[in-house]
């Protein structure tokens, strides 16, 4: 939302901060998982959101142009969300020595 509102307001501060809370964010998350989980480790947790993140950014910002493709970047953004859940999925499974 931060990022979104400084770049809607050409607020470069804003933007800035945005993104380093995200960054702080994707580090605290994957501390967070790998804590329950520890067979995910926090960096890789981290850098499994980093696409997504990513293409949000570049979603926002083709909004924020008026660009009539942000609809499809947004998307892209979104299917970034399946492909982490899968990752989380893989270390719960090995976590809890389920077998399929």
């Amino acid at each position: 939302m931060n990022y979104a509102l400084g770049k809607a307001t050409k607020n470069d501060k804003q933007v800035a901060k945005a993104k380093a809370d995200l960054e702080a964010y994707r580090t605290s998350f994957g501390q967070l998982i790998n804590s329950v989980i520890p067979e995910l480790p926090a960096d890789a947790v981290a850098k499994e959101l980093v696409p997504h993140v990513d293409s949000l950014f570049t979603a926002i910002d083709a909004s924020v142009a008026g660009k009539p493709d942000y609809q499809n970047k947004l998307s892209i953004a979104a299917q970034h969300m399946p492909m982490t859940a899968a990752v989380l999925t893989s270390g719960i499974v090995a976590n809890k020595k389920i077998e399929s």
